[in-house]
């Protein structure tokens, strides 16, 4: 439902609580402002770093430089392209992780007149996560090398349309096998990710 998105915000325990702190009671809470303003900078940024990262790799499939032996050659190593996008993520995951900590504690300070405080996860929840995650993480670098190898071969316009496909069959895969379903307005948002 709605509230558990505040509950990250105020650490309400049930929806009434949390429609409470994230709305209040005659007019609209900075928070729900905060989380709209975050949602729309985190789309555009998906959008235009994701375009971004494609057309820089295949600009780096276009330069040349000199091997061991002085003669030149094209950088053609789609493996060391992957190594390097998973650095940066790497990097940027830790810098997320600063802010989070700093806004969690920022927000931890502040008292909301109709919750209870923050609720800690419990402690082996990273350890569960860190755990499931750990398949897809490795199909992502997977993924991610054979499209770093792909745009050797191909226009770097052929990649953005193979790559936005991505979502139709993660979409038809999450019908088939595990028997989700698709309302009409969930398939509006695959077709805005594919435009």
């Amino acid at each position: 439902g709605k509230w558990h998105f505040s509950v990250a915000f105020c650490g309400a325990e049930g929806p009434k609580e949390a429609e409470d702190c994230a709305i209040g009671s005659s007019s609209p809470s900075p928070n729900l402002l905060m989380a709209t303003v975050t949602a729309v900078a985190i789309m555009l940024s998906i959008l235009l770093s994701g375009a971004a990262n494609t057309i820089v790799v295949k600009a780096l499939y276009s330069v040349w430089s000199f091997d061991a032996h002085g003669s030149p050659m094209q950088f053609r190593r789609s493996w060391d392209a992957t190594l390097a996008k998973f650095i940066g993520i790497a990097v940027a995951g830790l810098v997320g992780k600063v802010l989070l900590h700093v806004f969690v504690s920022l927000r931890s300070r502040k008292d909301c007149a109709t919750c209870k405080g923050t609720s800690k996860p419990p402690r082996g929840s990273y350890a569960i996560t860190v755990a499931l995650a750990a398949a897809p993480a490795f199909l992502n670098v997977l993924s991610t090398g054979c499209l770093c190898a792909g745009l050797l071969y191909v226009p770097a316009s052929v990649s953005l349309v193979l790559r936005s496909s991505g979502i139709v069959f993660t979409a038809l895969f999450s019908m088939t096998l595990l028997g989700k379903e698709m309302p009409a307005f969930k398939w509006v948002g695959v077709g805005c990710c594919l435009i």
